[in-house]
């Protein structure tokens, strides 16, 4: 348990370490040359140039090792965009001096007692003679590509290189300057920063800028959405109170329904164009209804029909007979007088 236990704090550390140097982009080489680091290496560099154009630190100790791994490394490092800057520390040596020459003069670096060795590729091959042969003429291929890099990034010539890598060839960081492979020996931190201030910086700021830039904007955004997404539920509020549902209704908030360009507010324009057209027909025959004008007359039939007025003229008929009872009476008197 207590193995498991540093074991799992030594790989968080390692997380953690490999997080910054992501962060501040450093890239380390310090184990011999081989498939898995070049492999590593260059995933790293491929990386931090995809999220940057900033410079790249590689900080190399290695003793060398696979050629064709350094190959690999060093046309990675000149294919990105990234400025590659290469500090060699400890031991650069064989192909590790290969891919410390993948980078321009001016950024090539050193730490006072670092050492390096430049030599002709080797070769532990088994087989067959014929094999043998063949492998010999591909080391000699190799053997031209690494002295013609060394004779351009050094500005020899070609003899004076071939005849240097024939066997070891040691050189310290004085001597490295001397010879070309270096810029300048690095002794103290401030000349480690001050070798890309200018152009980390500016970069920086202009991505603090940025970065603030589009803050302000999804901060703005958000509002905004958040503005429309509330506005519905006041809408579908309103749309609920009586009083502004019948506003909506009304005649007279028909036409500004019409003028809405949504096809369904049409639809809606015209059904209450329709409504009211419909009301104003009708109107009319509400008008027609001239019932409480007819009243007086029917009142005064009622009252020409009412028996206690019609009868009195006849009181008067009965009046005006009345002679004819006085008629009968004279005749009728005579008798009673006889």
């Amino acid at each position: 348990m207590r193995l498991i236990k540093e074991d799992a704090k030594l790989a968080s550390f390692l997380a953690r370490e490999k997080r910054r140097n992501h962060k501040e982009r450093v890239v380390f080489i310090s184990e011999p040359i081989a498939k898995h680091v070049a492999s590593s290496v260059t995933r790293n560099l491929l990386s931090l140039d995809e999220i940057s154009n900033e410079p790249i630190k590689v900080f190399i100790n290695s003793p060398g090792g696979d050629v064709h791994s350094g190959f690999f490394i060093y046309d990675c490092i000149r294919f990105i965009h990234s400025p590659v800057y290469i500090i060699g520390s400890g031991l650069v040596a064989s192909a590790a001096a290969l891919i410390y020459l993948a980078a321009k003069k001016e950024r090539r670096y050193c730490f006072p007692h670092a050492r390096f060795l430049l030599h002709q590729p080797l070769s532990a091959m088994r087989g067959p003679v014929t094999d043998l042969e063949i492998h010999a003429r591909e080391m000699d291929i190799v053997k031209v590509l690494i002295r013609d890099i060394i004779a351009k990034e050094t500005k020899h010539k070609i003899q004076k290189v071939e005849q240097d890598i024939d066997r070891d060839f040691w050189l310290s960081a004085e001597e490295s300057i001397q010879y070309g492979l270096t810029h300048k020996v690095l002794s103290e931190k401030k000349e480690l920063i001050s070798i890309f201030p200018k152009e980390s910086t500016k970069k920086a700021s202009e991505r603090k800028k940025a970065g603030a830039k589009t803050a302000v904007k999804a901060k703005s955004a958000g509002a905004a959405k958040a503005v429309v997404a509330k506005s519905p539920a006041k809408t579908a509020g309103a749309a609920k109170s009586p009083a502004k549902a019948v506003v909506a209704k009304s005649p007279t908030k028909a036409p500004v329904v019409a003028k809405a360009k949504s096809p369904a507010k049409k639809a809606v324009a015209a059904k209450t164009a329709g409504a009211t057209k419909a009301v104003a027909a009708k109107a009319p025959a509400k008008a027609k209804a001239p019932a409480k004008a007819k009243a007086p007359a029917a009142k005064k039939a009622v009252v020409a029909k009412s028996p206690t007025k019609a009868k009195a003229p006849a009181k008067k008929v009965v009046a005006a007979k009345s002679p004819a009872k006085k008629a009968t009476a004279s005749k009728k008197s005579p008798d009673t007088k006889k």
